[in-house]
C-alpha cells in the first residue's frame, strides 16, 4: 500500500560513521538509489542528534539520534521515539547488520507493530563472523534475537556463504526465497568522479609502481603481506610506494615498526582516511589496489576498483596455502588443521635446494597407516612466505601450530580451513561443494599428475 503511488522505505543502521566500514557506505548507496527511483526513503542511525538530507534533497532523509554510553548501540529514549514513529509511518523497514541494541530494538518494534521488515546480516552471519564472540552471539541470539530475527518477512545475503553461516539458527530454511545480491554500485557515477581532475596530485614523485591499499588499518585486513609485496619489489630493482588509505583500527603502530625493521620506512605512506569522491580517483591511477584480508565479506573497495577500471590484485592467504598443500596429497581437514611445524615438517637440503617433507604418525591417521608426502615448488614458496610474513601476525600465544588459533595452545579450527576453501571454489566456479568433495577433486587432480 502506498501513498499517491510512492513507496515509503525506512532503512536501520546501527552506525552511520564512515570509519566503520563499508555498509555506512554500501547502505546509503542503496538508499539514495532509492529515492532516485521515486521512493520515499528515510535512513535512521545511531549517532550525533542531526536530521538532514541527502541525495540533493530528493526525497532521501538521514537522521541520527544518540545510543547509550554503554556499548552494543544500544537505543537511547530519542532514537527508540524516532525509531517507533518511522517504523509506523513506513511501508517496509530494511535492517542491516544485527548484534547491535539498535537493530534489535527495531525489530522488536516491527514485530509488535505489525510492520513487514526485511534482515541484510552485513557480514554479521557469515561462518567466520560467527565464530568470533560465539557463545555471545549464540545467547544473544536465543535471549534477545529468537522471535524478532523470526518475524523477518524477507532476507537480503551478500552471498551463497553468508546464508549458509545462519543454518545453525534454523532462520533461512523458512526464507527459501531470501535474496542473494552482492552490494550495488553507481558504476556510471563512479567513473565520472574517477575521471574528474584533481586539484592536488595522489601519489608521490619517483615511484615506479603506486600500490593502494583503501580500508581500515585492521589486523584481519592482512597489511603484512602488502609490506612483503613492497620488499620483494624492492629487491628486484623496483621503486615500489605503497599508500595506505584508510582510518587506524589497531595495526598502524605495527605497521609502521615492521615498516622500519625492513628497511621500508620510506616506501609506505599513512594517507589517512578518504571518504569523499577523491578515492575513485586514487582506485583508477594507481597502478595496483591490493585486497589482502584473511576475511572479507563483499568489499566495497573491490567493486569501487573494478568500476573505475582500476587494477585489483586480491588473495586469500592461508586458503591458498592451505590448498597448496592438499594438492600435494589431499589430507583430511583434521590433520591438516593439526600440523605442527615441530613434529610433522621435515626440511633438507638437497644440492642447494630445500626439500620439505610432511610426515604424519599413524596414530593421528584415521587408516592408522603414517603418511608422508614432499611439498612442491609452489607449496614451498608459500609456505615459506607465510612463516615469515603472516603467520608471527596471526600467532598470538606462543604455540607451533601451522595455523594457530585465537585461544591459547589452539589451532585453527577445521571448519574455518573448510569455509575458505569452499568459498574459494564458488566464488571461483559458482559451485557448492562439500570439504569432502573437494578433498575427491584433489584426491583425482594427485593421481592424474
Amino acid at each position: 500500500m502506498t501513498v499517491n503511488g510512492q513507496l515509503r522505505v525506512l532503512h536501520v543502521l546501527p552506525s552511520h560513521a564512515l570509519d566503520k566500514g563499508g555498509p555506512s557506505r554500501s547502505v546509503t548507496g542503496l538508499a539514495e538509489a532509492q529515492a532516485a527511483a521515486g521512493a520515499e526513503v528515510c535512513l535512521i542511525t545511531g549517532g550525533r542528534d542531526s536530521d538532514g538530507r541527502d541525495n540533493g534533497g530528493r526525497g532521501l532523509r538521514i537522521v541520527c539520534r544518540g545510543q547509550l554510553p554503554v556499548g552494543f548501540e544500544i537505543p537511547g529514549l530519542a532514537l527508540m521515539g524516532r525509531l517507533r514513529a518511522e517504523i509506523r509511518r513506513a511501508h517496509i523497514v530494511h535492517l542491516h547488520s544485527i548484534w547491535n541494541g539498535t537493530v534489535s530494538a527495531a525489530a522488536a518494534l516491527c514485530r509488535v507493530i505489525g510492520a513487514p521488515f526485511v534482515v541484510s546480516p552485513r557480514g554479521m552471519l557469515d561462518a567466520a563472523n560467527i565464530r568470533h564472540r560465539r557463545l555471545f552471539k549464540a545467547l544473544y541470539y536465543r535471549l534477545l534475537d529468537r522471535a524478532n530475527l523470526g518475524a523477518a518477512s524477507g532476507w537480503h545475503f551478500l552471498d551463497e556463504t553468508e546464508r549458509e553461516g545462519c543454518r545453525w539458527m534454523n532462520l533461512a530454511g523458512r526464507h527459501d526465497g531470501a535474496l542473494i545480491s552482492p552490494n550495488g554500485l553507481d558504476v556510471e557515477g563512479a567513473w565520472q568522479k574517477a575521471i574528474k581532475p584533481q586539484a592536488t596530485p595522489l601519489f608521490h614523485d619517483g615511484a615506479e609502481l603506486n600500490l593502494v591499499f583503501l580500508g581500515r588499518l585492521h589486523p584481519i585486513k592482512g597489511l603484512e603481506l602488502q609490506l612483503e609485496v613492497v620488499r620483494l619489489l624492492a629487491r628486484r630493482g623496483l621503486r615500489p610506494q605503497l599508500y595506505l588509505v584508510g582510518p587506524d583500527d589497531g595495526c598502524r603502530q605495527l605497521l609502521a615498526r615492521t615498516a622500519k625493521e625492513l628497511g621500508l620506512a620510506d616506501r609506505i605512506t599513512f594517507r589517512g582516511p578518504v571518504y569523499g569522491d577523491e578515492r575513485y580517483a586514487i582506485l583508477r591511477q594507481a597502478d595496483a589496489v591490493l585486497l589482502t584480508s584473511h576475511y572479507e565479506c563483499n568489499s566495497n573497495t573491490a567493486a569501487e576498483t573494478l568500476a573505475v577500471g582500476g587494477l585489483l590484485i586480491a588473495t586469500v592467504f592461508i586458503t591458498l596455502l592451505a590448498l597448496a598443500i592438499l594438492l600435494c596429497l589431499p589430507i583430511r581437514r583434521k590433520n591438516l588443521c593439526q600440523l605442527d611445524l615441530e613434529r610433522h615438517f621435515v626440511r633438507r637440503e638437497d644440492h642447494d635446494k630445500a626439500r620439505i617433507f610432511i610426515e604424519i604418525p599413524a596414530a593421528e591417521v584415521k587408516n592408522k597407516e603414517p603418511t608422508a608426502f614432499e611439498l612442491n615448488a609452489p607449496a614451498i614458496k608459500l609456505l615459506d612466505l607465510y612463516l615469515d610474513r603472516c603467520r608471527p601476525i596471526l600467532a598470538r600465544h606462543p604455540s607451533s601450530w601451522l595455523f594457530p588459533g585465537a585461544k591459547p595452545g589452539a589451532h585453527k579450527a577445521p571448519r574455518n580451513v573448510s569455509d575458505g576453501l569452499k568459498r574459494l571454489v564458488y566464488q571461483s566456479t559458482g559451485l557448492r561443494v562439500t570439504i569432502h568433495q573437494i578433498r575427491h577433486i584433489l584426491g583425482k587432480i594427485v593421481l592424474d599428475h
